[in-house]
């Protein structure tokens, strides 16, 4: 393993060291200690040397690898250069300019860069304008002139990977943050700094009605028109705005866009600046949304509210409202006329100025406060002073939450009937319609629990009538009649009964109801019997189950996040998800709960942790997103990106940390920063109001967000006012919200009402925690708010949760299951009895229509109820491996494979991840997802095998030898204990095999072409997968014969060198009928080809090596000196015959002496290299050579020269015949 990677000892973790310049690939599985340990193997640069003078190249060949990179192919034409790096993607090509052929080196880069987009430094000795500018359109990473330094070609080779890697993260960052842009629902249109369109979103497109291939490149105006509704049509420039001001510019309510076709949408419209790293403007964003269906909603409610009021004015009834506070906040026209206000005198009163009798008026809303509804004869004062009897009529007043926000009081002047029975029986009956007229059942029974009152609500709740009841025990209203009994006694005895109760319904089903029961007396005050006031909770009881569920499953799915989180408190670890128990190397959660915090800090950055612990749980204040440095327990570093918070954990202050692994990621340089600037700017306007306030609601700070949440121009116009007088519709509310603050806790979604500037009302969710000095002095309050106005109700929330995760689970591209067995399976069971337990209980109870498909099914439905063992098989080791890695991780795995098998008995392999839902010591049931992986893992397969293949080509010394590793490696994909090659001699007509592996056949000896399997294969040169029904069809046809010993299935692929078939390449089983399917047969074609290259190329390599072995045993025993030298005459090579006429003992000597076929003498030297410049061959030359003892030697040499093709000497080579000899 090189230097830029390392080996952790946690099962399937993978850890990098990138370099600029280095990639890496190559993953390796290794078995050790029955677990699987996963490595990572550095690879060096792959360069291609694209160069026609052979010399130049291998020496720049040896010079590259000596610098650390691989070559990947040497080539002297254009044609070879395309074809070679289309066949290797080199990561750098190095080009000559001129070479030989139709295609020139620009021409060839031209292909490469464009197509294929493969870096290319120009290698030339051409530098005139006209090459350059040629070359300088194929945009070219480099260009280095011959001659040149090894430090400039090493430098411009690092630029040139370096620029690519950058080009290349630049293209990726460019790409995720155009799909982010295009997929959100907001409408998103950028432009230049002259109002130039460079990018649309689809919602932009759909609103617009123009598709931005129409309008790429031109003007805003074109197509973002907005009209003034007062003077049509007014077209408002926002780029002008923003460019000249320099601010965002916020137009909501106000705007109604244009859209192509000449439709008038109402929008709300954001206009912000788009600045670069330097804080430059470059352009301008513009974020609008369709407000059309708000607006209808307004309407709608502006109409519901102005028919409720024209229904208060028009009753006959006085109808008076007051708030918490009693302060009136309703009077209609029938008040104003019996008491003489008129509506603007009393608004804000306290309800006191219209009773005779305050205290009266006390006892009627204490008893009211006290049964939520209450029916009464009241004395009140006009304005005039006079006293008048009313029948009065109270409610409480609930908003859409069943929250209390005031009462209501419907009442009538009885001046006329006080004195008179009928009056007064006319009263009764009106209070008696009230009861009916209620919500709530009020049932009430004599002393003896005999039902005397019944309304209407209670028999439309239970079913049945007044008269089926009346006179008969109330007992009959319950399945357990003790409950009953219970409540009438308790009442009776304590005057008050306040509890939940299970009641029964006519039909005999069971419901729950919230009883409140209280006393009844006469004038005399003497108890008469018991009235109760309840309300059907069984709705209630339904949601509140639904949202427990809701909840756990969605804990349940969070749980699975693949990013690592701890909890702390006072600096002591208390939690870890299992994504943190992975990345700090432990082997469990209980390694690291307890530890202090700073145990797994990095000492360089205890410092700043402190800090920021500090800062939180001391000032409360919120820290930045930063990236820290980390130590596993195994002692190694890791960097992660750490976001933190306070929060409470189990009544305590905590702090919440998460961790996202940075290690392998690489700072991209200014264009890319600059890139993350520009984006960042799209998607970053739209925020929630964050504030800070003292306790007496004073406003501190707020954000642009709150302002414009509550209509007004800037955050500076809010520090002018109080929020708890100003804001809040309900400052008791508020009160109470003051209250937990203070108490310490941590208040979250408190939904409140506020008041903007223009006098709406909306609704909001506030979080917020009061800050504390460290003497328990307030300081502030912070918090943020949340605009919720146009949420639906908790019930419509809670059934789009579950719409949405049903959804989730249909439409996930991923599988989602659950598993659940008959009864919950004890954790405290041996690890094998619980993997059996798995295996044999456990049941599919939900899943989603893509889990179907992964295994050949097309819905859902089909595969529920399913048990483990049907899906995985236990016999497969691999498998009881990741169950017990499940059980062994405490019920929380992420990642790991699995290897299963369809319906239709394919083999496939998922990536899961599973969560165990633990209750009381058993787990109760398994959630999970799980991604098909197989076409990854087979590509992965193949792309490591053909690697594999290259590279035990070029390593194995013998064709033996290339044969055993593919078997080999073929073995890594499939069974294939029995293995054969067979190659076609086609000069004899002949099939050979010169590897054959069998637990049961023998090997041929060569044969002529019959009817075998291997000569079908060869004859019709397609892949055969030879099942016995297929085996059955062809011998009846004629198309084969059996021989040897038959087998129960056979794969064979023909072996294919440049379109001609060599060979076949087979595997054969004798006893399973299914060991082989059509993946098989697909993965053997993908590798077949190399494999067919690599035997050719390994055979042709052996005939030139012994061809050369050959030629040079002739060279050697040749008796007249023969010799090979440079142009400059410098020998390259010799055979003995020259080296004992120079005196040297072996031709290494020669070499080594850089002995000169030319002589020493400058004139001889001279005029053989104008000879030869004339003529190819010069003979019979005498000279004298330098033998190795320093004496001239007088020879007779003959000279033969090897020529470019413009003519200049290549090399040299001749004979040399001692002049003793000659003569």
């Amino acid at each position: 393993m090189g230097p830029g990677a390392y080996v952790d000892g946690t099962v399937g973790r993978i850890h990098r060291i990138e370099h600029p310049s280095r990639h890496t690939g190559a993953y390796t599985l290794q078995r050790q200690n029955s677990k699987r340990r996963v490595v990572e193997i550095m690879i060096n640069p792959k360069i291609l040397i694209v160069e026609d003078e052979n010399i130049v190249a291998k020496d720049l060949q040896k010079r590259l690898m000596n610098l650390g990179y691989d070559i990947v192919g040497i080539v002297s034409t254009g044609e070879e250069a395309v074809k070679k790096a289309i066949a290797t993607l080199p990561d750098l090509v190095l080009m000559d300019v001129r070479l030989k052929g139709e295609m020139d080196g620009i021409e060839a880069a031209s292909a490469l860069r464009f197509q294929y987009g493969i870096a290319v430094v120009y290698l030339s000795a051409y530098a005139d304008n006209d090459t350059l500018k040629r070359a300088s359109k194929t945009e070219p990473f480099g260009y280095i002139l011959k001659p040149f330094e090894e430090r400039e070609l090493h430098t411009t080779i690092e630029m040139a990977l370096y620029r690519r890697e950058l080009e290349r993260r630049f293209k990726e960052n460019e790409n995720w943050y155009g799909t982010t842009l295009r997929s959100i629902g907001e409408a998103v249109i950028s432009t230049d700094t002259q109002g130039t369109i460079k990018f649309m979103n689809t919602a932009a497109e759909n609103l617009t009605g123009w598709k931005m291939s129409e309008v790429l490149g031109e003007d805003l105006l074109k197509v973002f028109r907005t009209a003034d509704k007062s003077v049509k049509p007014h077209i408002t420039n926002q780029v002008g705005q923003i460019l000249k001001n320099k601010i965002t510019a916020v137009l909501k309510n106000h705007a109604t866009l244009v859209s192509r076709d000449g439709k008038e949408i109402p929008i709300d419209e954001n206009a912000s600046p788009i600045k670069d790293e330097l804080g430059n403007i470059v352009g301008v964003v513009l974020v609008f949304q369709d407000v059309s269906e708000r607006k209808r909603v307004q309407e709608a409610l502006k109409t519901s509210q102005e028919y409720a009021q024209s229904i208060i004015e028009s009753s006959m009834d006085m109808v008076i409202a007051v708030d918490l506070e009693r302060k009136i906040v309703e009077f209609n026209k029938a008040a104003e006329r019996t008491f003489g206000y008129k509506k603007e005198e009393v608004l804000g009163q306290h309800i006191n100025i219209l009773y005779a009798d305050p205290e009266a008026g006390a006892r009627v809303n204490k008893m009211l406060g006290e049964s939520g509804r209450e029916v009464a004869e009241v004395w009140n004062r006009r304005k005039n002073g006079e006293l008048f009897p009313c029948l009065l009529s109270s409610a409480v007043l609930q908003n859409a939450r069943g929250e209390k926000i005031g009462f209501m009081g419907m009442s009538r002047d009885v001046t006329d009937i006080a004195r008179s029975d009928e009056k007064l029986k006319t009263a009764q009956e009106y209070a008696q319609s009230i009861v009916n007229s209620s919500l709530d059942m009020i049932i009430a029974v004599d002393k003896n629990c005999n039902i005397i009152e019944f309304n209407k609500a209670a028999e439309e709740t239970y079913g049945y009538t007044l008269q089926e009841l009346l006179g008969k025990n109330a007992e009959i209203l319950y399945p357990n009649p003790e409950e009953c009994k219970k409540i009438h006694r308790t009442t009776m005895e304590q005057s008050r009964y306040v509890a939940e109760v299970v009641n029964r319904r006519k039909n005999g089903e069971e419901f729950h109801s919230l009883l409140s029961s209280s006393v009844l007396r006469n004038a005399k005050g003497e108890m008469i019997g018991v009235m109760g006031v309840s309300r059907d909770i069984t709705e209630k009881k339904r949601s509140d189950q639904a949202l427990r569920e809701s909840e756990e499953r969605y804990r349940t799915l969070v749980e699975l996040s693949p990013d690592p989180i701890a909890v702390h408190v006072s600096g002591t670890i208390v939690f870890v998800n299992t994504a943190a128990v992975q990345i700090f190397a432990a082997r469990s959660s209980d390694e690291l709960i307890g530890r202090s915090i700073m145990e797994v800090v990095h000492p360089d950055y205890r410092i700043i942790v402190k800090d920021r612990i500090a800062q939180m749980s001391t000032k409360g204040k919120r820290v930045p997103t930063i990236e820290e440095k980390f130590v596993r327990l195994d002692g190694t570093f890791f960097e992660a990106e750490v976001a933190a918070m306070q929060f409470l954990w189990q009544g305590k202050s905590a702090i919440q940390v998460v961790l996202r692994d940075v290690t392998e990621r690489i700072k991209a340089e200014q264009a890319l920063r600059g890139s993350e600037s520009k984006y960042r700017s799209l998607v970053e306007n739209v925020l929630d109001g964050v504030y800070q306030t003292t306790p007496d609601g004073e406003i501190l700070t707020a954000n642009p967000a709150l302002a414009r949440m509550l209509g007004y121009e800037t955050e500076t116009d809010l520090l002018l006012l109080n929020v708890e007088k100003e804001l809040y519709i309900n400052p008791e509310a508020r009160r109470q919200f003051l209250q937990r603050l203070n108490k310490g806790e941590r208040v979250k979604n408190a939904e409140f009402k506020l008041r903007r500037k223009d006098g709406q009302i909306i609704d909001v969710l506030e979080n917020a925690r009061m800050v504390r000095s460290r003497l328990g002095d307030i300081l502030y309050l912070e918090g943020t708010i949340t605009d919720i106005t146009e949420l639906k109700s908790a019930q419509e929330a809670l059934r789009i949760s579950e719409e949405r995760f049903r959804a989730f689970i249909d439409q996930s591209a991923e599988a989602i299951w659950c598993f659940e067995s008959p009864e919950p399976m004890p954790i405290r069971l041996s690890e094998a009895r619980q993997i059996k337990y798995l295996m044999e209980l456990g049941y599919l109870t939900e899943c989603n229509d893509t889990m179907a498909r992964m295994y050949g099914l097309e819905s859902a439905g089909q595969l529920l109820g399913a048990k483990l063992k049907d899906l995985i098989d236990p016999a497969d080791p691999a498998n009881i491996d990741y169950l017990r890695s499940f059980i062994r991780s405490e019920y929380r795995l992420v990642n790991a494979e699995s290897h299963e098998i369809d319906k239709n008995g394919k083999s496939k392999y998922f990536m899961n991840t599973m969560m165990g839902v633990v209750e009381g010591e058993k787990l109760v049931r398994v959630w999970g997802t799980q991604r098909d992986i197989t076409s990854e893992k087979q590509a992965g397969l193949i792309k490591d095998v053909i690697f594999r293949i290259v590279q035990v080509q070029d390593s194995s010394h013998s064709l033996d030898e290339l044969y055993r590793e593919i078997h080999r490696l073929v073995q890594e994909m499939m069974p294939a204990n029995n293995f054969y090659i067979a190659l076609y001699d086609k000069e004899n007509d002949l099939i050979r095999f010169p590897y054959f592996v069998d637990e049961i056949d023998k090997p041929d000896s060569p044969r002529k072409l019959g009817k075998g399997l291997t000569e079908y294969v060869l004859r019709t040169g397609q892949s055969l997968l030879c099942t016995p029904v297929v085996d059955e069809d062809l011998q009846k046809r004629g198309e084969i014969e059996v021989i040897g010993v038959p087998s129960k299935i056979w794969l064979g692929v023909p072996l294919t060198v440049d379109d001609q078939v060599i060979g076949v390449l087979a595997v054969q089983d004798y006893t399973d009928v299914n060991r082989y399917g059509e993946e098989h047969l697909h993965l053997l074609e993908f590798i077949s080809l190399q494999i067919a290259k690599a035997i050719d190329r390994k055979s042709h390599i052996t005939r030139i090596m012994q061809t050369h072995q050959q030629d040079r045993r002739l060279f050697d025993a040749n008796p007249v000196g023969l010799f090979i030298a440079r142009a400059d005459g410098t020998v390259t090579d010799c055979n003995m015959a020259l080296t004992r006429t120079l005196g040297f003992k072996t031709h290494e000597e020669v070499i080594a002496a850089r002995m000169n076929i030319f002589g020493t003498a400058k004139r001889t030297v001279d005029s053989l290299l104008k000879k030869l410049q004339k003529t190819p061959n010069v003979v019979d030359y005498e000279l004298k050579l330098t033998g190795a003892s320093g004496k001239a030697i007088p020879v007779i040499v003959h000279y033969y020269s090897d020529r470019e093709s413009d003519g200049r000497i290549k090399r040299i080579q001749g004979a040399v015949v001692p002049k003793s000899a000659k003569d």
